[in-house]
């Protein structure tokens, strides 16, 4: 009789609670798909009960080491945000529907009759979801496997660690790239030099995205210089404070702060386009609320990858694609985001930007990727500015991934890259010299 070497135990990966849950999953899962008609070996049935179960209980376990690390914080500072975070769900998801439903929600007698492409694992994608290029699949796949298991326990920590690693490792900045430490009005960030500048090129203002935890200058700069080398000037990425620990208006006050010390510099508004993707490309949004709020010199413009405009996460679409994007879904989302706005409310303009009077803003260029989690938060501002008689560019593009302009492997950010360089150039010295709030 042969030996059959069992691919993986499940009993052995139990933890607290959810054990006694996903053991009686197991069990069911297991009986189902061995007593399944089909003319598949037993090797054949132990494999797909693997693929079945795997991916999901490495998702709980990982989420549930996670939330006791949480609720057993000791420092008093790490109390302190963490009480804030949860301060912030209570007001987007007061019964943790949202980011507790995989768990409390899943019904594995329906589960174990569906394909075993439709499970949803750490990365809160379907196992099977497939694009359609090869380029697109290459950029879907670093996403899905930017957070290991051991970075989701660790909480943001783990995260924000891995965040920066994915970066880093998948898109080095070039040895000859010149990188400048600066301080913008107390903001700490990097300047770069794509390409020799004249004095009148457009300067980009840079805040990398992660949902305002997540990210930083450093990991953002290949990506700035090819903002950089679009725009034909310098590129500022900004190294403003991340929330747990500095919740809203923390990121707001630094965006501000940097751009008045970017004017202080010398570079004239009327060069200077605010630039972000994601979180980034939200609090660029906001920013220019906020510049016109304080009647500042108003910058050229705006421009804002896959921007992050509704934390309510209050759009039906949002709850409806996640399972399609592993970059960006209402589970993460919920958490990362109530981390900034924490006990704020999350339809102030200046923590949502889709909820502010967009009338008088300066043009924005909008792009976002067709299906994505966030593609609702894009398009309703795009509408809104419009309706409020703002220069709006939105530009939709097919079979891609969120913030699709950070691979330099994919035809649409070279292209993106382009319309923005052109876009931009079109609009040196046309943007008043201030605005007043409408």
């Amino acid at each position: 009789m042969a030996t059959l070497r069992m691919p993986w135990c499940p009993s052995s990966r139990r933890f607290l609670a959810q054990g006694a849950c996903q053991s009686i999953e197991d069990a069911w899962t297991l009986a189902v798909t061995l007593a399944r008609q089909s003319n598949a070996s037993i090797a054949e049935r132990l494999l797909e009960y693997e693929r079945r179960r795997q991916p999901r209980t490495t998702r709980v376990q990982a989420g549930a080491r996670a939330i006791v690390k949480m609720a057993h914080e000791a420092d008093p500072e790490r109390v302190r945000v963490r009480n804030g975070r949860w301060k912030g769900m209570a007001r987007i998801d007061p019964l943790a529907e949202t980011s507790w439903a995989f768990v409390w929600g899943h019904d594995e007698r329906l589960a174990a009759q569906q394909a075993p492409d439709e499970v949803v694992g750490i990365a809160n994608a379907r196992e099977g979801k497939r694009m359609q290029r090869p380029e697109s699949q290459r950029a879907f796949n670093i996403w899905k496997n930017t957070f290991t298991p051991e970075d989701v326990a660790r909480g943001h920590d783990g995260m924000r660690e891995a965040y920066d690693r994915m970066l880093l490792s998948h898109f080095p900045v070039p040895r000859d790239v010149s990188m400048e430490k600066v301080e913008l009005h107390g903001v700490q960030a990097l300047r770069v030099d794509a390409a020799e500048a004249s004095t009148d090129s457009p300067v980009v203002l840079h805040f990398h995205g992660g949902a305002y935890v997540l990210g930083s200058a450093r990991s953002s700069l290949e990506y700035a210089h090819r903002l950089s080398a679009a725009a034909g000037g310098a590129c500022y990425t900004v190294d403003y404070r991340l929330a747990p620990e500095h919740p809203y208006p923390a990121a707001v006050d630094d965006a501000l702060d940097a751009y008045r010390g970017l004017l202080a510099t010398g570079v004239p508004s009327r060069q200077v386009f605010l630039s972000g993707e994601s979180s980034g490309g939200g609090l660029a949004l906001a920013l220019a609320i906020a510049i016109r709020s304080a009647g500042l010199p108003a910058p050229a413009g705006v421009f804002a990858v896959c921007p992050f405009t509704d934390l309510t996460l209050s759009d039906p679409t949002v709850q409806a694609r996640s399972g399609d994007d592993p970059a960006a879904h209402r589970d993460s989302l919920c958490l990362l985001g109530a981390s900034y706005f924490q006990g704020h409310e999350p339809t102030d303009p200046l923590v949502s930007p889709l909820y502010g009077d967009l009338r008088g803003l300066p043009p924005l260029f909008l792009a976002v990727a067709q299906g994505e989690v966030l593609q609702s938060d894009a398009t309703r501002l795009a509408d809104k500015a419009r309706a409020g008689g703002v220069d709006t560019t939105l530009r939709v593009v097919e079979d891609s991934v969120h913030v699709f302009t950070l691979f330099p492997f994919l035809p649409e950010a070279r292209r993106t890259l382009a319309e923005f360089a052109d876009w931009s150039r079109e609009r040196i010295g046309c943007a008043p010299q201030s605005l007043t709030p409408a």
